[in-house]
């Protein structure tokens, strides 16, 4: 597999690192597909507030 590189000056925030390590390790094991889910959070959804950035990722082999 060819080598894959991102440079970026944002630094990974919230709970990106996590699904970043997780689709990686999935990559890194031959997982050939992985679906990244985004789940709003609950006290998002409670308050309905729209100016929350707050977010949970999950991946799923």
């Amino acid at each position: 597999m060819s080598e894959f590189k991102l440079i970026s000056s944002f630094q990974p925030a919230g709970d990106q690192p996590t699904a970043i390590a997780d689709l990686t390790e999935g990559i890194n094991a031959g997982d050939k597909f992985q679906t990244l889910l985004r789940i709003s959070d609950l006290e998002e959804v409670k308050n309905s507030d729209a100016n929350s950035s707050s977010y949970h990722y999950s991946c799923k082999k």
